[in-house]
């Protein structure tokens, strides 16, 4: 008997998520010099701009995924039914449609504080989203959603297996800043404000929303050890890859309770 495989997603960057019934969706911004890259194992693909990619493959949960406990939170929030719809394909860099995931767990936590219209959230929240997909029967494949659309590459070069691991497919959506080395003390949040903003305005009214994100901080301890070891890495420096702005996690109902 065959072993049933599974999938994880990685999503860094500033994404706008919506789960819906039967259906997950994530939507990207466009902001400046910001490049999404879809990874795998062996491949690095660039999405178009303004298309709907589906990834199809993996077995759909049954309702909406529950964020597990003990990982960075996600920003909860909930869909406003009198909202329109969705953000115009061509307001967006580009969308991902996905199944529902079984869990999703929140990445790299940064401080944000955003207030507004029926919202108030402060505290460390994700930067970063993880899809689960318990069930993977058939290798997932990436395309177009609509036959007129064009993705980076023919799907038959996407290879979404995962070395060292045969039970698992796993890839990884990178929604990135070409700007990262910029020499500019100020780049790491003026660009998380941009980002936020710029995902805020899919989705009038969130535009009003104030949205602050705190200076990066760096513990006594670890700044210790950065001078005695110049060669370690600084978390949350003054030039990551990824612009700091929290992706936005938005239910359809009211957001399920972290699973254990």
């Amino acid at each position: 008997m065959a072993t049933t495989k599974s999938l994880e997603i990685n999503f860094h960057g500033p994404i706008v998520f919506r789960f819906c019934k039967d259906v997950a969706w994530a939507y990207l911004p466009i902001c400046d010099e910001h490049f999404c890259n879809i990874l795998t194992d062996t491949n690095d693909l660039s999405a178009k701009r303004h298309k709907i990619i589906e990834i199809k493959g993996p077995t759909s949960a049954a309702t909406p995924p529950h964020p597990v406990g003990g990982a960075p939170l996600v920003t909860p929030l909930v869909w406003n039914k009198k909202w329109k719809e969705e953000p115009n394909p061509r307001k967006c860099y580009c969308t991902f449609k996905l199944p529902l995931p079984d869990l999703i767990f929140g990445l790299r936590p940064e401080q944000v504080k955003i207030s507004g219209d029926e919202v108030n959230v402060n505290g460390e929240f994700a930067r970063g989203l993880r899809f689960v997909y318990n069930e993977c029967l058939a290798a997932p494949t990436i395309g177009p959603a609509s036959p007129s659309a064009v993705v980076g590459a023919p799907s038959s070069i996407f290879d979404p297996a995962c070395f060292n691991n045969g039970n698992l497919y796993q890839m990884e959506i990178r929604y990135h800043d070409s700007r990262h080395n910029r020499a500019n003390s100020r780049h790491h949040h003026q660009d998380a404000e941009k980002c936020s903003l710029a995902m805020r305005k899919l989705l009038p009214p969130c535009d009003k929303w104030k949205v602050s994100f705190d200076p990066p901080k760096v513990s006594k301890k670890l700044k210790n050890k950065i001078k005695d070891n110049p060669w370690l890495l600084v978390i949350s420096g003054k030039h990551p890859v990824d612009c700091g702005a929290n992706p936005l996690v938005f239910f359809d109902n009211a957001v399920p309770k972290p699973a254990p």
